[in-house]
Parts: structure tokens; sequence; C-alpha cells
């Protein structure tokens, strides 16, 4: 009983427990190589941060580089000018930097060609998943083994129109599919549900 009280008053943000019943929602799902990618990209930085990061990084070492030659041979400009020529010297300079620059600006491409990569490394690759999402938390089963996380544990509830992601930190997360519900409906009120629990867990 202590065990559905304290979970009735998560779900209604009660302190004093509740008799009302919390929702419960099934999901099964097999969990795919787009779902791999999409928890990736859901963990990850923001892709202009992941571009910007790395390109103003590239702007400080060329502005170093180019300022450490013009104070050497006295012509800041004319460094400058041959560097856009790609005529710097040592002429395997320019080449250098501009490909430096073209891998900060593919960083996010990077990044989703590494998660298809490394997806068939993980465990749970097209493997089937079944769990149930209540007020104690989500327990899923995959290949025999079960566990579950508690509302307490969840960082972060991150929503899409295709998935539902509960991270509990900043590179893990359980992904939730909205194919895995039993409706359309059940997806959408799943969200709303872990985010009100979720809150009010913390």
């Amino acid at each position: 009983m202590q065990g559905r009280s304290a979970s009735c008053a998560l779900c209604f943000g009660d302190t004093h427990g509740s008799s009302a019943r919390c929702p419960s929602f099934a999901i099964h799902y097999r969990f795919s190589s787009s779902d791999f990618v999409a928890l990736n990209r859901a963990l990850a930085r923001p892709w202009w941060v992941q571009i910007a990061v790395p390109l103003t990084i590239w702007v400080i070492v060329v502005l170093v580089v180019l300022g450490q030659l013009g104070l050497k041979r006295g012509d800041f400009s004319g460094e400058v000018l041959q560097f856009v020529q790609f005529r710097t010297d040592p002429p395997w300079l320019s080449w250098f930097l501009g490909i430096a620059l073209l891998l900060s600006l593919t960083a996010p491409l990077a990044t989703l060609l590494q998660a298809r990569m490394i997806y068939k490394s993980n465990v749970s690759a097209e493997q089937d998943v079944s769990g149930v999402i209540n007020g104690l938390g989500v327990a899923t089963a995959i290949k025999g083994l079960s566990s579950t996380i508690e509302w307490a544990s969840v960082r972060k509830v991150i929503a899409t129109d295709t998935r539902l992601f509960l991270a509990i930190s900043a590179r893990e997360a359980l992904v939730l599919p909205a194919r895995g519900f039993d409706s359309a409906d059940d997806f959408v009120a799943a969200i709303a549900f872990a985010r009100r629990v979720a809150v009010n867990a913390r």
C-alpha cells in the first residue's frame, strides 16, 4: 500500500497521497537503428552548437597561425590573402586548415553516422522490448532481462512526434517509440504523464 500511495502522490502532486488510481501504459516494440540514431540526436547538443564550437576554435587557430606568420614576415593582410587563395607558405597549411573547416561544418552528420556504425554492437539492437509505464516508474524487459527506472532517476523528459525519451544522464536515456503504444492517444497521454510525474519526483 505504501508503494501505491507514493506513486499516486507523484501522479497527482498530492504529498498526502491520493485514492485516485495512477494511469498505466503498456508498450511493446522492436529496438531499431532509427531509434538508436534518434536517441543520439536527442541527447546530443543542438546542431548549431556542434558546428559553432569547432568553427570558433578553427577561426581562433587560423588567426593565431596567420598572426604568427604575419608578425614573422611583416604582412598580415598578405598572409590572409594567400590563405584565402590557398597559397600559404608552407603550401599544405591552407589545405590542412580547409579540411579542418570542412570537418567542423559536418560535425552533426558525423555524429549520426557514428551512431549508425555502433548500433549493431548495442545489446538491444533488433531486440523486442516490452514494458509498462506507471506511477512507480518504467519497467522494461528485453532478452529475458528486466529493469525498472524510477521517476526520481529521470533527469529530463524529451518528446518528439514519434518518440518519448527519458534521460537518466547526459549520455543515457530510455527511448519509447510512439509505435510501441496501443494508440496515438496513449502516446500523447504518456508524454504528459511522464512530464508531470518526473517533475513531482524531484
